[in-house]
């Protein structure tokens, strides 16, 4: 059974497929997340494969959100109207947060917001990663202490950075945790394969010492005709000056009882 995820960030619901329960039906792709004045989600904007135009799909319609779809009762829970229902430019209208600049109550200035997570079980807003930069950190701000939201600019109280987190530090975590896990496998493919090559090793020991065994037992087995041909010709060689030295054995011998 596939476990629903209470907490899903903007980017990691983007592209995620829209399904219908009753109709068993793909009814296209997740285009756009959009909130609330609340801070909270109002829905997504859906573009299904053949429609020219975006349609609206509100927050409150979703069944389930899962790994990497998102289920709905029925195709007709998504509309194509406007106004509220779709999102837009207006200041009471649904709103995008990423691109928007958050300051302080007190007028200082953090950053520019890039990504946000909701709750998928009431829409709350809970983190805001702002980023002063592309060389300044970036930090995670809790959604709680947002005051208000407007189409530029997103205002927090005074103490939300005493509750900020950086989000270096969250993804720093996460790697390390990767970095850990990758040692492990690693560690264990090495293993592996330490012992592989001791298998290996020892069938060719076997191997050669069992060719060993086969060369003394049968010297000629597997010599090749050219080897074969060599032995012939050498044996043939032998007998031939074994003859000739009996020819001309008695002749030395009459030479040596000649008187001087």
């Amino acid at each position: 059974m596939e476990t629903e995820i209470t907490e899903r960030s903007r980017s990691a619901v983007l592209g995620m497929r829209v399904i219908s329960i009753s109709e068993g039906l793909e009814l296209g792709q997740i285009r756009q997340v959009v909130v609330t004045q609340e801070p909270r989600v109002a829905g997504f904007t859906v573009r299904g494969r053949r429609a020219r135009n975006d349609r609206w799909l509100a927050f409150a319609a979703v069944s389930s959100f899962g790994e990497d779809r998102i289920t709905v009762e029925s195709q007709k829970l998504l509309s194509r109207g406007n106004g509220f229902a779709m999102p837009d430019r207006r200041r009471r209208g649904p709103l995008s947060l990423v691109g928007s600049r958050a300051f302080t109550a007190g007028g200082r200035v953090i950053g520019r917001v890039e990504e946000f997570s909701f709750s998928t079980e009431d829409g709350r807003v809970l983190w805001l990663e702002v980023s002063n930069g592309p060389l300044r950190e970036r930090l995670r701000l809790p959604g709680r202490f947002i005051i208000a939201i407007s189409p530029q600019t997103v205002m927090f109280k005074n103490d939300a950075l005493d509750e900020a987190i950086s989000a270096e530090s969250t993804l720093r975590s996460g790697i390390d945790a990767a970095v850990g896990a990758v040692g492990e496998a690693a560690g264990s493919l090495a293993g592996s394969t330490m012992q592989g090559a001791k298998k290996l090793t020892a069938n060719l020991t076997r191997l050669r010492d069992k060719g060993h065994s086969d060369d003394v037992e049968e010297p000629h087995a597997g010599k090749k005709p050219m080897e074969e041909s060599r032995l012939c010709a050498e044996q043939e060689t032998v007998k031939a000056i074994a003859e000739h030295a009996e020819d001309e054995g008695p002749a030395a011998d009459n030479s040596q009882k000649e008187p001087v």
